[in-house]
């Protein structure tokens, strides 16, 4: 008995815990190989804007799981929970910077510029469906 217990002791310590099943919303965290399939170039001035929902979520092919987005040409602000950024508000992005986005956040991503010049964002989407 003594033996079965230390048999159950040392398994649940030493054996590690098997991964979570990838869901369709993850980013590529969870082992898959995500596949570029669309890209925008997005210019940002002074009222927020987002990502274009028809280039990130097609009526048919693929779905984009996760944005590569590159920030070019001066600092960007952003939210990736829906808030609107300002020009003092929001997380600062500085110009060759770059960030993913997941799914889930994709429609929530706002951004717009930092200062007195305008940026772009270079964004490209991918999928692992």
């Amino acid at each position: 008995m003594r033996k079965l217990f230390y048999l159950i002791l040392i398994l649940s310590v030493f054996v590690p815990p098997s991964p979570a099943p990838a869901r369709a919303d993850d980013c590529v965290g969870n082992g898959a190989v995500a596949v570029p399939f669309a890209k925008e170039t997005i210019a940002v001035s002074t009222t927020a804007i987002g990502l274009t929902a028809a280039t990130y979520n097609p009526t048919d092919g693929p779905k984009a799981t996760e944005a590569l987005i590159g920030v070019q040409a001066a600092n960007v602000r952003v939210w990736f929970d829906g808030s609107t950024p300002t020009t003092t508000a929001g997380q600062v992005f500085v110009s060759g910077q770059s960030f993913v986005v997941c799914a889930l956040t994709l429609r929530k991503f706002l951004a717009i510029r930092d200062d007195g010049t305008d940026a772009e964002l270079a964004v490209t989407y991918a999928s692992t469906q």
